[in-house]
């Protein structure tokens, strides 16, 4: 395929992806349908098609396009922020990044989704934490702390994105922190 079918490729997913997030925000994922997006996207179903198998599909590629954009950024600040030690940093860093991708974390952790993103967002920080973070514990034991961390973050990160960023990002942050640094540094102490 020649470059200019590439990009026309390129740029059709690209409506039919951004047709579906949109209309994620007044339906909820199971009832949207190819007729929607195509209306949405204007574009016909045969196009549809070329591109995408079914809705699910589109849906499971914003969130795999999404977990790359979140994998790729954690990288990057993490290998600058972590080599200083600076966890909060990091942290303050990545609630920024997720406000200003507001509508595509609004669209996909809250309530009108049937994405499996807040899934896949467990698994990734949790593998990114057993590589970064090593504590000398026994490994059912860390994996057990993380699970715990990581979960109770993401619902307070859902509900920081649903209460429209109410408390400030640096108090956010504040709040992360030290929730996970008493609990993890608590548990330490007590091994």
């Amino acid at each position: 395929m020649n470059t200019k079918n590439n990009q026309r490729s390129r740029i059709t997913k690209l409506l039919i992806k951004q047709a579906f997030l949109s209309l994620m925000h007044t339906k909820r994922t199971g009832k949207i349908s190819v007729t929607d997006i195509c209306s949405a996207a204007e574009i016909n179903r045969s196009t549809f098609y070329q591109h995408f198998a079914e809705t699910n599909s589109v849906l499971e590629e914003l969130e795999n396009d999404a977990i790359s954009q979140v994998n790729e950024y954690l990288v990057s600040i993490g290998s600058s922020y972590l080599a200083h030690s600076d966890t909060k940093g990091c942290l303050m860093s990545f609630l920024h990044f997720v406000k200003k991708n507001d509508e595509l974390f609004r669209t996909l952790l809250l309530e009108n989704s049937d994405s499996h993103f807040r899934t896949k967002m467990f698994d990734l920080t949790s593998t990114m934490a057993h590589t970064v973070f090593k504590s000398g514990m026994e490994e059912k034991t860390e994996e057990n702390i993380y699970r715990f961390l990581i979960s109770g973050s993401l619902d307070l990160l859902v509900e920081w994105i649903r209460s429209d960023y109410e408390l400030p990002e640096k108090d956010f942050c504040n709040l992360l922190y030290t929730l996970c640094e008493g609990c993890t540094s608590g548990f330490i102490r007590g091994t």
